[in-house]
């Protein structure tokens, strides 16, 4: 009885001819060769006209001087075949794609040195981002307190929750909406010009716009604080509104003992702080 299963050296010499099959196919297929040999040109060369409109760029002139000190300082070993007129054709086609590329997609080569500088500046705009969210939700929270006041029932016709207590809040609610209002906008403006700056490699004038609005932004980050001082306090002053009159003594004395942790740690975080910002 025969076995079904083939011999090695007939497995091994299935695969001599397959691959020998394949290697004909691909050296005469027309897809993958020329008449000449060589590898078929499914590029169409750069124009000259194309290539000489950018060539005012002298950065441009300059990168590509670069390159070429760079290919011929290199000594890769290259075999004698290799050494033909149409290998040299094909190697200079090659480099002015690459520099057709370079052109079409508008890039400036320029010297950087400050690479870990700029990411870490970039981090330190980016930053900025959380001042923005925070005051726009602590600015929309507060201004819905300006048109809606809500009272419990207990409270009606007493002069004291009706005037008195309301007035406070809308107040603080309306000092909560400027303070987060100056703070967005303050954060916001820096956060554009200085991403512009950075985008643009100005480096120097993005040095001079910190340096110039340090002070603004030391009133950016106090409106800040302010902003969220008062929607505590109005948070506190609604509670004391919409609760019954049984319930203010156990609940108003837990707000403003959560006020004064709120308030003690927010000074330990701004005065270890300092350290961080004191080189402004």
């Amino acid at each position: 009885m025969h076995s079904i299963i083939p011999h090695p050296r007939q497995l091994f010499l299935a695969f001599l001819a397959m691959l020998s099959t394949v290697t004909v196919t691909v050296a005469f297929h027309p897809f993958y060769s020329t008449p000449s040999g060589r590898i078929a040109n499914t590029r169409e060369p750069p124009s000259s006209t194309s290539l000489n409109s950018f060539r005012p760029f002298s950065r441009f002139q300059k990168w590509r001087e670069r390159r070429k000190q760079e290919r011929e300082s290199q000594s890769y070993p290259i075999s004698p075949l290799l050494q033909t007129n149409d290998w040299r054709k094909l190697q200079e086609e090659m480099e002015e794609w690459e520099e057709e590329d370079f052109l079409s997609a508008d890039i400036r080569p320029k010297e950087l040195n400050h690479e870990r500088d700029f990411f870490r500046v970039a981090t330190r705009v980016q930053a900025w981002d959380e001042y923005v969210i925070v005051s726009i939700l602590c600015t929309s929270i507060c201004y819905s307190s300006l048109t809606s006041t809500a009272i419990h029932p207990d409270h009606v016709g007493i002069f004291l929750y009706e005037t008195v207590l309301r007035t406070a809040i809308q107040v603080t609610a309306g000092a909560a909406v400027l303070f987060g209002i100056y703070s967005t906008m303050v954060f916001s403006i820096s956060i554009l010009y200085a991403k512009s700056a950075l985008g643009l490699e100005q480096d120097p004038q993005f040095d001079s716009f910190l340096d110039n609005t340090v002070e603004i932004r030391k009133r950016a980050f106090l409106s800040f604080s302010y902003a969220l001082g008062f929607f505590a306090v109005m948070v506190v002053l609604n509670l004391a509104q919409v609760l019954p009159t049984a319930m203010h003594l156990p609940v108003g004395s837990a707000m403003f003992g959560f006020l004064f942790v709120f308030y003690r740690d927010w000074e330990i975080l701004t005065t270890a702080a300092e350290v961080v910002f004191e080189d402004e």
